[in-house]
């Protein structure tokens, strides 16, 4: 029984570092005209520069490169943006843009460094690429260097206004590492199956959870630590799960909009708030179920920003947004399924409360009181 508390003490406070060197999803947007394709990549520059491979590592605490990617975070914005320079051949090397069978040559026009950003948080870097088309107007395909990671695309619109062209017309995909965009068009957007679509917004989903969402999987650990029965958990989960999809679509339909500078600590409180909920107030109430709706609704809109970030399915905007609440349910049960199957053998102990509920309570409310510090004095 001590070594299981030990193991969930260290893992409960191994979470609470962890979002300073996570490894940031890549975001491609690509404009594609009649004679040209502009490509803005947004992502961890640091963690290409170090020859981290992203497709493989969730944090740079896990490469034994990590001393590199501190020290290249240690830079200024001025001093990488000129690292970047020195290193543009492999970065152009690094984005594989074809049109038809011909492979193109970008050129980096721009290089631009997310300022101000303390050293514990990952840092954004956005490129600017360009490069010319030929005139047979053959469709642009994009693919990435495979230590790139996975990444979002979005396809904008070269002339919104001249050619009739809604944002809800154009091509959003989550492309895994290694592989590549369907062909774009240089007209119009990308017509994709549903079938296609629902799949690759349930694994965005699920992704944001695990392993990306260490926030939310501290919030499930604390509504299951708060009782051993099923009958509160669900109860607890169904209430979560209302609220979430409540703010999630209000947040991407642009009918609600809060800061994440707001949002974030606020999220980071609630889990603290949980966690010592658990240990002086153990019995389910209105009170309870209500404080967790409020809590949903903030992690709603978590959930919206990162939805926000990777774009959501121009015709198929419903179905990828039903698609992606789907993912995040199913990321809440894979968190939960090895935690239930823990309680079925040891919650019903005497010793459950004192020895494993409380103590992992407490932890979570102090993982949680860690972020909310972290996240007002970072911003």
């Amino acid at each position: 029984m001590r070594f299981l508390c030990l193991l969930i003490c260290m893992l409960t406070v191994s979470l609470a570092p962890l979002r300073a060197h996570e490894v940031q999803p890549l975001v491609a947007d690509i404009t594609v005209g009649s004679d040209q394709v502009t490509l803005e990549l947004k992502f961890n520059s640091e963690v290409f520069l170090a020859g981290i491979d992203a497709s493989t590592t969730a944090d740079t605490n896990d490469s034994d490169k990590a001393d590199d990617y501190d020290q290249l975070r240690a830079l200024d914005e001025p001093a990488l943006a000129r690292t970047l320079r020195q290193n543009e051949a492999a970065l152009v090397e690094a984005v594989i843009l074809r049109a038809g069978s011909i492979r193109l040559e970008p050129s980096i026009s721009g290089i631009s460094i997310e300022p101000g950003v303390p050293f514990e948080l990952p840092r954004m870097t956005t490129l600017i690429m360009t490069a010319d088309l030929p005139d047979d107007g053959t469709p642009v395909v994009l693919g990435l260097d495979p230590a790139l990671g996975p990444f979002a695309i979005r396809q904008n619109a070269p002339y919104p206004e001249k050619d009739g062209l809604e944002s809800d017309a154009l091509y959003t995909d989550y492309i895994a590492a290694g592989l590549n965009s369907l062909p774009i068009p240089r007209q119009g957007g990308v017509e994709r199956e549903w079938h296609s679509v629902l799949g690759d917004y349930i694994i965005i989903g699920i992704d944001h959870i695990i392993p990306k969402g260490l926030d939310h999987i501290v919030f499930i650990m604390g509504l299951f630590f708060f009782s051993p029965r099923w009958r509160p958990l669900l109860m607890q989960v169904t209430v979560f799960t209302l609220a979430h999809s409540v703010t999630l679509a209000l947040a991407t339909l642009d009918l609600v909009r809060v800061e994440a500078m707001i949002v974030e600590p606020l999220i980071a409180l609630s889990i603290a708030w949980i966690g010592v909920e658990n240990i002086i107030r153990p019995k389910i109430g209105i009170t309870r179920l209500g404080v967790i709706f409020i809590f949903g609704l903030l992690h709603g809109l978590g959930f919206a920003f990162v939805l926000g970030e990777v774009g959501l399915a121009g015709s198929d905007f419903v179905l990828s947004l039903v698609a992606f609440n789907i993912g995040v349910e199913l990321g809440q049960i894979m968190v939960l399924i090895p935690l239930l199957v823990m309680g079925a053998f040891i919650a019903r102990r005497g010793w459950y409360r004192p020895g494993v509920e409380i103590p992992a309570s407490a932890l979570i409310a102090v993982t949680g009181g860690y972020w909310f510090v972290e996240r007002v004095i970072t911003g």
